[in-house]
């Protein structure tokens, strides 16, 4: 009797689960005006970022959806999403927008897909949803606690961070590197210029560390690597870190 008493909320609170989807997608242009970083924020959904060799437009593509009991709150909830833009001073902010404590029991979203200057630095933060980076060449700055990162960087520098997710990265710039590469649960694959210079610190808890073959002055131990590639009086640091995961670096 006591199962039956217990299994009677949850089922209620099964069905009161809003199911029924809705969607909507705008595309747009925004006109970047002197700015020289895009910060890009959304709670839950991807972001997709691609550089290109145009001057002073950003395409951009936004998919929102969201759920609700009928089809018809569905659709009413699908309009109450938009996002937002700011231009300040140097930056350029675009956001996702919805009145949260209405929409969050009904699975918001808000995906970013966007062609962009090549000139750009990033930033990029979503909770929860990939982030794919690719075509610029100035610095990154890429954060999602839950959710995969794959970049092509075409600078020296770069900060990232997923909390649970695999990161995939690639420096393309030659030079001193100077960058920090981190997950909590995930596995690090890094691959480095051939003109790429620094000090490469990694460490991982629970996994194994794949150095890169060409390395000088390594100090190996259990889950941690220092080594130095590429010229000897470099001042560049790459700092790869993961708790459960493995790290290579080539």
């Amino acid at each position: 009797m006591r199962t039956t008493l217990l299994l009677v909320p949850l089922l209620l609170a099964a069905c009161s689960f809003p199911r029924i989807p809705a969607s909507k997608v705008v595309e747009t242009k925004i006109s970047i005006e002197q700015a020289t970083l895009l910060h890009c924020k959304t709670h839950n959904g991807s972001i997709t970022v691609v550089g290109s060799d145009a001057s002073d437009t950003i395409e951009l593509r936004v998919e929102m959806k969201v759920r609700g009991h009928t089809q018809k709150e569905a659709d009413d909830n699908v309009q109450l999403m938009s996002f937002g833009q700011q231009h300040d001073g140097q930056s350029l902010r675009i956001w996702s927008e919805y009145p949260k404590p209405q929409l969050n029991n009904c699975s918001p979203s808000v995906t970013f897909t966007m062609v962009v200057p090549e000139h750009l630095a990033l930033r990029l933060e979503t909770h929860n949803g990939n982030v794919t980076a690719s075509g610029t060449k100035d610095a990154m700055h890429i954060e999602s606690h839950n959710g995969d990162v794959e970049a092509s960087i075409g600078s020296t520098s770069a900060d990232i961070e997923t909390h649970n997710g695999d990161i995939q990265v690639a420096m393309m710039a030659p030079g001193n590197l100077n960058a920090r590469i981190a997950s909590h649960n995930g596995g690090i694959d890094v691959r480095m210029h051939d003109g790429s210079s620094c000090w490469l610190e990694a460490e991982t808890h629970n996994g194994r560390i794949v150095p890169p073959s060409q390395m000088n002055d390594a100090k190996l131990g259990r889950g941690r690597l220092r080594c130095r590639v590429g010229k000897q009086e470099t001042e560049g640091l790459l700092r790869v870190a993961t708790h459960n995961g493995d790290i290579h670096v080539r």
